[in-house]
């Protein structure tokens, strides 16, 4: 058996954060949600370019390590697998997944500024990640209009992240063909629910949804409950 081998007492989640850990970790010790946070915090504070919110106090769609950990965890996310963050802003969900899930993500992002410092962290963590001992899947960030840039990479999405909350009524129009385009066991994340049960339209043989709430410290803007949604792709071939 190979032995993992040890980091030196200040290691890489310490560096990072300035904070020492109880447990000593090992290279390839995957961070706990914590230790995602305190590593997301450093991260974005060394960044020169900062999240721009355009006079928001809180973003209403931003959403906090916990609340993705267990949508991933539900979602029986695997290494490898293909994400996609639909309206990524600094990349805050991707680097979570990237580092604590191993999927291979996309980020997908109208905002140039957020979209700079999306870039810029995503080196910071590739760093950590090997400085860690973790496994380096695949990060890319694309500037683009959603509609644009989602449809020639949809074919091949296992995961896709849209937090739709303030999403235009044209983008979530949308973003409905798109998901009926997604593979089977393809799976969404959604903050608004796009195929609603009493429309009675059909659709809902081409998904299967979940509805589940977020609670306090799950989102930035409100310690108060909410609806969020995952559908996943049924085997059902979508035909308009």
């Amino acid at each position: 058996m190979v032995r993992a081998t040890t980091l030196p007492s200040t290691d890489a989640v310490t560096r990072l954060s300035g904070k020492k850990l109880k447990k000593e970790k090992q290279k390839g010790d995957i961070p706990t949600v914590k230790e995602m946070s305190l590593v997301k915090t450093a991260v974005y504070s060394s960044c020169d370019k900062k999240r721009k919110m355009l006079g928001w106090a809180k973003c209403p769609k931003f959403v906090l390590d916990p609340l993705v950990d267990r949508v991933m965890k539900m979602m029986n996310a695997k290494p490898g697998e293909k994400f996609v963050d639909a309206g990524c802003g600094i990349g805050n969900i991707i680097a979570h997944v990237a580092t604590r899930f191993g999927c291979d993500c996309t980020g997908i992002e109208i905002a140039k500024h957020n979209l700079e410092v999306a870039k810029e962290a995503e080196g910071k963590f590739a760093a950590y990640r090997t400085e860690a001992g973790l496994a380096q899947p695949k990060v890319d960030y694309v500037e683009g209009d959603l509609r644009v840039e989602l449809p020639p990479i949809i074919d091949d999405v296992d995961i896709l992240w849209c937090s739709n909350f303030l999403f235009p009524i044209e983008v979530n129009a949308f973003l409905i063909g798109q998901i009926y385009r997604l593979k089977p066991g393809a799976r969404v994340f959604l903050m608004r629910d796009l195929v609603p049960d009493r429309t009675n339209t059909g659709l809902n043989k081409y998904i299967e949804k979940t509805s589940f709430e977020w609670g306090a410290g799950d989102v930035e803007w409100t310690n108060e409950p909410g609806d969020l949604f995952m559908y996943v792709r049924t085997d059902v071939p979508y035909s308009r």
